[in-house]
């Protein structure tokens, strides 16, 4: 789940923050589907769910001093598994989407590459032609690699995105 804050000229204080402006916090759902996201301040705020094949998106108004309850209606997205063919160094990759008519970039996720030097990363992301940008950050602070590509995601399919970066 993130949540941007709407007047993307501030950024309010009380709020830890990722780049690019977008707050990122875990909610633990309920067998009805309901969850709490705290932390956010009083201001206008875009809130996006996505998890395993769905997506939601709202705009509110979180007001000061009282508690507020939005209704989000999920619909299938596209879920896009990204991973390795050659192993690579310890660290840390990211991968970053956008549509491919030149919207923002946002950040899916992080993840650690493996012992066995490979990683996996899963994506639920709006369907149709996007673009993804990977890269890979070594934990003994060598060069950091990154790959770019496009991809037409399907709604309600998984696809597999295989990468191979080198130093090449």
């Amino acid at each position: 789940m993130e949540a941007w804050f709407a007047d993307d000229t501030a950024e309010p204080d009380g709020v830890e923050w990722l780049a690019n402006g977008i707050f990122q916090g875990d909610a633990d759902v309920n067998r009805d589907g309901s969850f709490r996201l705290d932390g956010l301040v009083p201001g206008r705020w875009k809130i996006k769910l996505h998890a395993r094949g769905l997506l939601s998106q709202v705009e509110i108004m979180v007001p000061g001093g009282r508690e507020i309850v939005v209704t989000m209606e999920p619909r299938r997205g596209a879920l896009l598994l990204f991973k390795n063919l050659s192993p690579l160094p310890r660290g840390d990759v990211c991968i970053q989407v956008s549509e491919a008519d030149g919207g923002t970039w946002w950040a899916f996720d992080r993840s650690a590459v493996g012992e066995d030097g490979f990683f996996q990363i899963e994506v639920t992301a709006q369907p149709g032609r996007l673009h993804w940008r990977l890269f890979h950050f070594p934990s003994d602070r060598g060069r950091t690699l990154s790959r770019q590509g496009s991809v037409n995601a399907v709604a309600a399919q998984q696809q597999i995105v295989e990468i191979v970066l080198t130093d090449r």
